[in-house]
Order: structure tokens, then sequence, then C-alpha cells
């Protein structure tokens, strides 16, 4: 999959585009080193790592060429921006390094995203901003006060000359440390030429008369500017500016922008050259690096920085993590919280610094062998999409958590429309900032794409293969961002028959093995690059299907497994035939924006994202117009309009958007879901590790339960240390949509109040079933320790049998239980429990051991290992007698449940039945002995509930054994 990253999600400029081979970004977990029994301080924090498993390394640590998702979820979060977009309103920015950010002559921060209006007779070709330096106090909401620093980069100790912590801005030596406007001037030219990142300036860019851009070398000689007001008119330089152009002079090789800074090298100016909406989120936001360090890193041939340039020191930023190391052989990374981050504790909005003080970047190939990772504890969190496989894993396991989010991103198949067999007659490779179209762009291959696009059953995929987790693909833009999405578009069904119909006019003759021969190259093979099933079996899955159904067409295809950093490779030098990967964007105005990076004419190129190599005129001044648009509906429009466009000449088959399934370890709290993903910078920010809880939930319910029918559903909160019943609590009960809580059979999340005895209950309907057909119920009880500040959950998943018409309804009598159900015995005392099984509707038929002549044993499950007992006593006159003794510390109490079901076979089909009785176990009374140091010697904690099952029938077996699991 490609990636549009960044670690501000709205900075489509900072990591504008990476290519990743697998749609699935994720959370991250805490490993801390040493106890915490409370939460950490940030002051005074034990080590708190957080360990992610990777599924490929890092590439390079060279920003400029790093292209993968894998090397940007490493080195993305040592970058940051000048404004940042709102987390609660992301359409609200607002200042992040700069003091205030304006523009014409207004001295306030304009907040909205793009323009304020649609006036474009207001003068919006000017702007301001000026950077964060200095010291200052910041008011939080709490009424707290707190420092806001200078902006430091990465390396900033080197220049404390003194060491106090404290960088002297009039100290020549000390300046080097902070971030300046000529800082930002550079790296501004320095992305201008890099395809990745060019978009975002190009509003800035100098022209010359033909329209193409202005290097450093082409500064004419006086050492003027001529600037172009959009009215037509001629300005030179700009009046009170200072423009230092001997600076532009020193980088020939670099672009020249309209951006210039005061003398007191903080201030910056801006001058636009055109309209564009997404200034004030992606412009002012470039990828900011030392000019001290870059500039002896320039390369003439790209204009940029040079690619070959691999060093810790090429991601030197002020973002809030700076570079750790990076092993190679052992394939292991680690970035570090910068902790001098110009905002040391909290921003102006309250917002919190990193709680972690590391992330550690594991490799482990196969989401398999990242499972097992997470399951035992080797790392806290996956940074790809669990295949839907996994699930069962990872919901049965009380450590672990699955996070379920729509990505806005999408999968697909891409053509080189390079080859006239795919795509254009005669190809000529311009692309760069002014392609001039002298190549013959006639589209002759289109018939191949589209029969393709027939051949592809993209519902298999989503039902079969993606086992419902996600939905087909049609447009470039995901239908999760609605807004822009284009839901009427043209869509190639499933359909051989109409391939076959396309491909008998566009290639009707076959070689002698029966394969087509396709114009301009004749039967030879076709290969379509396709990640391995070790690392996405989705993708794997859908290759060979495809495989079959071109072959059947009479294609001689072939889907290649191929190592996704080889498939990277030969995309990016335009080699391929076919491959298959895909896009994941992080939000709607990267989703909106991204056709026009995916398919223009001047991103094919190398280091550009038009990988088809997709050329057409209409396409690229519906990009020219979007890019200049400052009324949202009219962008709406013409987003809709080129992803009509590229539907219609399918550079791409989009094959399916995919619900992202995220697994991290529970014991970390804070996680943030933001469009997809909950791996992210507000994630980042706040994750933390969860604090201790005492609490545990048992769920009490029948072990196979009649659809249709009313039974009750109770939980139990207990200390898990002390047995002790927690009382006046809050437990949410949740079942799966098609049963029901409560008596209205309306809803599927109900809450109720522990009771003395630490007990919850609600009423659960489970779904009504047809035929023989049995399900699986997943019921869910949930609470929260205010104390702890942390969840507590318990799950349990039971058997829904279809139900019966029969005038025999089974019940289960106690003999010798009281009325409330409770029965006190005291420590190590045996209680014989005695029962019948009898029809609901006359008692006086009973049922014992022998139903229509099968002999059934009687099952206690499980049996109990500590804390109590409870054993099969003997079976008389049908009733059954079952020996239960507790044990419970000196001075302490215990409360045990026990729940009996029976079923009986009736017409074929189960009836169950079940009925519970509570035990409460006295422990001796405590003594202060002259010796012994009290306690109970040696009794041990109680198991909590103690399902025992009861089967009448023709099963001889116990259904689902039930033993809690516990993690130390």
């Amino acid at each position: 999959m490609h990636k549009i990253a960044s670690n501000k999600e709205f900075r489509k400029a900072l990591i504008a585009i990476a290519l990743v081979g697998l749609m699935v970004i994720g959370p991250l977990g805490i490993m801390q080193k040493g106890s915490a029994a409370a939460p950490v301080d940030r002051g005074t924090r034990d080590q708190l790592i957080l360990r992610v498993a990777m599924q490929d390394d890092i590439k390079t640590l060279n920003p400029i060429s790093a292209g993968d998702v894998w090397t940007w979820n490493v080195i993305g979060w040592m970058f940051d921006g000048l404004t940042w977009r709102n987390s609660s309103n992301h359409d609200h920015v607002e200042p992040w390094a700069v003091d205030y950010f304006h523009h014409g002559t207004n001295d306030t921060w304009d907040t909205s995203v793009g323009y304020p209006d649609n006036d474009k007779n207001t003068d919006y070709r000017n702007w301001t901003a000026k950077l964060t330096h200095g010291i200052k106090q910041v008011t939080t909401a709490d009424g707290k006060t707190h420092t806001i620093q200078a902006i430091k980069w990465h390396d900033w100790q080197q220049f404390d000359t003194n060491g106090d912590g404290i960088l002297d801005d009039t100290d020549a030596t000390e300046k080097q440390g902070l971030v300046w406007a000529h800082d930002v001037i550079f790296s501004m030219r320095l992305v201008a030429h890099a395809p990745r990142y060019a978009g975002g300036v190009e509003c800035v860019v100098a022209r010359n008369d033909n329209g193409s851009m202005m290097y450093g070398s082409q500064l004419p000689a006086n050492g003027t500017i001529q600037m172009i007001n959009w009215d037509g008119t001629t300005v030179t330089k700009i009046p009170g500016a200072w423009v230092d152009l001997s600076a532009q002079k020193a980088y020939p090789d670099l672009p020249v922008i309209y951006v210039w800074s005061d003398k007191d090298d903080l201030t910056l100016h801006y001058f636009l050259t055109h309209n564009y909406p997404d200034f004030t989120v992606d412009t002012i936001n470039p990828l900011v690096v030392p000019e001290r360090i870059w500039k002896d890193h320039i390369s003439a041939n790209s204009h940029s920085g040079d690619p070959t340039w691999d060093d810790p020191k090429a991601i030197i930023s002020f973002g809030p993590f700076k570079f750790g190391t990076w092993d190679k052989q052992g394939q292991v990374s680690r970035i570090d919280t910068f902790r001098d981050y110009f905002r040391p504790e909290f921003d102006q909005k309250g917002r919190m610094k990193p709680y972690i003080d590391s992330v550690l970047f594991n490799i482990y190939g196969t989401t398999d062998a990242a499972v097992m990772a997470l399951t035992s504890n080797e790392v806290d969190y996956i940074a790809w999409a669990i295949d839907p496989g996994f699930i069962d894993t990872i919901v049965k396991d009380p450590d672990l958590a699955l996070v379920r989010n729509a990505d806005l991103g999408f999968f697909y198949v891409a053509f080189n429309m390079r080859k006239p067999e795919f795509g254009y007659s005669g190809y000529k490779e311009e692309g760069g900032d002014n392609p001039t179209y002298n190549g013959d762009y006639t589209d002759v291959g289109k018939p191949f794409r589209v029969a393709m696009a027939h051949l592809i059953d993209k519902q298999t995929i989503v039902t079969k293969f993606l086992q419902g987790f996600g939905s087909i693909g049609t447009s470039v833009v995901s239908p999760v961002n609605s807004q822009w999405y284009n839901p009427n578009i043209k869509i190639y069904n499933y359909d051989p028959d109409e391939a076959n119909r396309i491909l008998d006019q566009y290639a009707p003759d076959r070689d002698g093995s029966g394969y087509r021969v396709l114009p301009n190259r004749g039967s030879s093979e076709i290969t379509m690059l396709t990640p391995p099933a070790d690392y996405d079996p989705i993708r794997a899955q859908s290759g060979l299907m495809i495989q079959a159904a071109a072959k059947a067409a009479g294609l001689n295809f072939r889907s290649k497994p191929t190592n996704f950093g080889e498939i990277v490779n030969q995309i990016g030098q335009h080699t391929f035939d076919m491959y298959m990967l895909g896009w994941s964007i992080p939000t709607p105005l990267s989703s909106a924006t991204a056709p026009c990076d995916f398919f223009g004419s001047k991103h094919d190129v190398t280091g550009g994202n038009n990988y088809p190599g997709y050329h057409n005129k209409s396409f690229d001044q519906l990009c020219d117009q979007m890019n200049r648009e400052l009324d949202l509906n009219k962008r709406i429009q013409l987003s809709k309009k080129m992803q009509a466009t590229i539907a219609e000449d399918v550079p791409y088959s989009v094959l399916y958007y995919r619900d992202v399934l995220e697994a991290y370890n529970k014991k970390f709290t804070g996680w943030v879901p933001r469009y997809g993903s909950i791996f992210n910078g507000d994630s980042l920010k706040e994750i933390r590790m969860s604090p201790p809880t005492n609490w545990e939930i048992s769920i009490s319910v029948p072990e196979k339960v009649e659809g249709g029918q009313e039974v009750p559903l109770d939980a139990y909160l207990y200390n898990k240390n002390t047995n002790e019943p927690i009382s006046n609590v809050e437990i949410t009960f949740s079942v799966p949509s098609g049963s029901y809580l409560g008596s209205d059979n309306t809803t599927t999340t109900l809450t109720a109040v522990t009771d003395a005895n630490g007990k919850a209950e609600v009423m659960l309907t489970p779904v009504v079933l047809a035929g023989n057909t049995s399900i699986s119920l997943t019921i869910t009880a949930s609470a929260y320790d205010e104390a702890a500040d942390a969840p507590v959950k318990s799950i349990k998943t039971i058997t829904v049998l279809p139900p019966v018409s029969s005038e025999r309804n089974i019940e289960i009598q106690f003999l010798n239980a009281p009325a409330s159900g409770i029965i006190t015995i005291a420590s190590g005392t045996p209680f014989n429990l005695q029962f019948k099984v009898v029809n609901a509707n006359n008692p006086e038929e009973e049922y014992g051991e022998l139903v229509n002549g099968t002999g059934v044993d009687i099952v206690a499950v499980p049996t109990p290992t500590s804390g109590a007992s409870i054993e099969k006593s003997s079976f008389s006159n049908g009733v059954w007698t079952y020996t239960f003794t507790g044990t419970a510390a000196e001075g302490q109490t215990a409360v045990f449940v026990v729940t009996i079901t029976a079923t009986l076979m009736e017409n074929n089909t189960q009836v169950p039945a079940h009925n519970d009785i509570q035990f409460t176990v006295t422990g001796p009374q405590k003594h202060i002995g002259n010796g012994g140091g009290g306690g109970s010697g040696g009794s041990t904690p109680s198991i909590g509930i103690i399902p025992i099952l009861v089967s009448v029938g023709i099963a001889a077996v116990a259904y689902n054994q039930y033993r809690r699991k516990r993690r130390k």
C-alpha cells in the first residue's frame, strides 16, 4: 500500500505520499520497566517504551528519498509543522510553532482552513507568520501557567556553549541550535522540486516568462525579482520587505520562492502567485530541516536533497520525537521523545506531551509471527491490519483488544500505460514542472484495461477473503470521505463474458498454446506483481483469483508474489506490467486532493506518484482548477469530475476499501481513533500505562440458551485479591446486534448496578434462529475502576440454540435451597446440594439419568483447583446430589455461584434450562495468636464463578468447559 502520512496528520506536504505494501496502520503499546501502582508522573517516570511490530524495516534515513510506510512509521515523527489542525474540529487551523499567522493587513490569527471567504478581490497574496521564540508564559484552561520556549533542533545541546540549557539568541554559536526563518525558507526551496512534496509550495514558486520554475542560477544580475500580481501588474520586490537575494543565489540548484524574512530572522512573509485553498495547512508546513546541515547535501541533478545521503543528521528537525538508533542487521529501530520540544509540558490548548520515552520498532515479516509476539507480550501493538482469521485469537485473549475502523484509503491494481499494449501508442515521459505533451498519448490499450476490470470478482474478495471486513472498490476516493466521494461513476462489474467479448475484438488471434496475441506485445507472459501470502494473504489470494480468470479468458497471465521492496523498486523504475498495492490516506483533505498527486501528468517523473504514467489533459486542467478554487462546493464538484475521469480511463482498477482491524495490549490506554487508525500523533501523546486494577468481573449465564427465550444474565464484580464483592458499581452489558437486553427487545447495550453481593443482573433475549442452526453469541460485561482510572472487562461466548415447539419446557428445581437463593456455610464444611430436572408445564414429570433409553453422565465443569470443590455424590429417584465445599480466609467471606444447566432432546432439538445458586462461605474468626502471625494458615483465594453442567439428553459430554484465565 501507499501511504500519505505525517506526524501531524493534516500536513499532506510533510510526507506527501509514501508507499506501503500493506493497508494497515495501528496503535502502539507501552512497556514500562519497573512497577507502576499509579499513573506515571511525567517528571519522575520510569522508562516507558512502546514496542511496535512492523512488517518491514526502514529503507533510509533520508526524508527526501523515503517512500515506504515502514520508513515513515519511524522517521515521520521527527518533523513538525508551523500550524496544526484542531483534533476535535478538523476544519479549524491553529498556530503551532508560530505566534500568529495572518493575511493582508490583519493582525489576528485566521483559523479557517484555506481562505476565510470566497471574495477574490480581497488581498490574500500576502501572508505573515512569526516563529515562536524566546521564553513566554501560557495559561491553560485549568488556570496553571506553563513555559513555552524557543523552537530547538534535536541536536541543540551541542550548541549550548555554557551548558545552562538556555540558548542565547545573541550568541552566534548558540543561535545554531534554534530554528530560524531562513531554515524554513531553505526547506521550502529544498522540497519545491522534490516530486513527493512539491505540490504544496507551487503557489509560492517564482516562474520564468515561459511559466517554468525559476532556479537560483537564473536570478537576474541586478539581484531583483519581478512578481506578477493577479491583476497583471508587475511589482519589483515587495515594499518594506527585506529580501536576501544573496541567499537565493547561494543555492543555484534550488528553486526561487516568494518567501522571505524580516531582519529578525523570525518573521516570514509569503507572496502567493495564485490561489491555493490548502495554503494554511499545506504550504506553510514544509519538511523543515536545518540549513546548516542540508546545505552540503544538495543534488544538482534533482534540484533537491541528495537521495544517496543516508545519515541520522538527515532527520534532525524539531518534532516531538528524535532519532534513537537503527540496527540494520537486527532490524530494530528506536525513536525517543524529544524532552526539549518547544512545548515543554503543555501547549496553548492544554494538550500534554508524550508520556512515553521511546518507541521501539521490531520486524515481524508475517501476521502469524506478529500475533504470536503480541500474545506472548513481546510487542504491544501491530502496525498493520490484522487479517480476519486472527480475530478469534485476539478477542479471546483477555489481555488484548481489537479496534475496527473504516479506512480512507483503498487497494487497487495498476497498469503500466507507458507500454502500448496497456496504454499509449507513443508514450514520451515528459512530466516534471512543465509537461509539454510532445508524446503521442493516444490510448490504444484501454480495451485491455477494461477487460481486466471485468475479470476481477470484487464481491468474492470482500465476502470470502476479507470476510465482510470491507466493501467493493469503485472510486479512488473512499466512500468513508462521503463529502467528496462520487458514487455516480463508471463501474466495471465482474463479467467474464463481457471481458471475452472485448478481448475478442482487441486480441482475437491466439498462438499455438491458445494464448491471445496482444497488439504490440504478442503472447508473452503478462506479470502482475503482488505481495506474497505471508505478507498479505488477502492480496495474494486476490492475485491468484485474477490469474485464474485471466487465463480462462486466454491471457498468458501470472500473478507473481514479490517482495514489497522489489515491487516498490520496479514501479519506481517503471519496469512493471501490472501491480497490486494500496493507498492509505490520513485525512479527508488529502483524500480529496490525492487524485492529482496520483494521476497528474507532472507527477509522472522519477520520485513522483503517477506510477501508471497516466496522461490526460482534461484531468490536468481539473487539477489546476482544483488547486486554485477557493469555493468548497466547487472543489467538491471538481474532485468528483476527476474521480469520474479516472474511473472511465481505468489507470487503476480499485479493488476494495478495507476495514482496518488493529490489535494492541489492553494494559495501555490513551488510544485516539483518527481517520481509520489509532496510530497517530494524538495517540502518541496520550498513550500511557494503564494503572493496575484489582477488580474482576465474572459473567454467569447458561452455556446454551434457546433463541427468542428470555434468560437472566448476571455479572459479579469482586476484588480478585480478597474475593470480596464490590457493590454500587455500574456494569455495562453488551451483545451483538440481533440479540437484545432488557424487556423491550430494542437495545444491545444496558447497564445495571451491583448489589451488596457484587451482582448486577439484566435479562437477555438471544436471536431467534430458524431450523436446526445454532450460533455463538459473545457477551461483554464491563465496568470502570475510578480509583485506578482503568477499565475492567469480561467476555463470554455462549451457544444459542434454535427455538423449539414443545409441551415439555424443562426447569431445574432446587430441593434444599432457601427462597433467597443464597446458602451460607462455614469454610471447609460440605453441603449436599439437591435438585431435580422437571417439565416446567408439568412438574410431576421428571427427567433423570435415562432419557429415551440413553444414559447420561453428570459432569462438573470445571473441577476447581483451589478455593472450592464440587463433586457428584449420587442420583436416586430423580434427585441429583452434588457436594459443594468452599474455603475462605480467616476473617473473610468468599462468594461462589454455581450454575446448573440441563439439556433435553425434544424432536431432535435441544431444550436447555438453567438455575443458579449462591454459596456464601465464611472464614474462621480472626484470632491474635502469641507467636504465629495470624492468618488462616494456608487458605486460598476463591475462584469466583463456578459453572456446573448437568447434561440430560443424547450428548454425554460437557459443553464449552469454562476456566477463567489469569495473567500474572
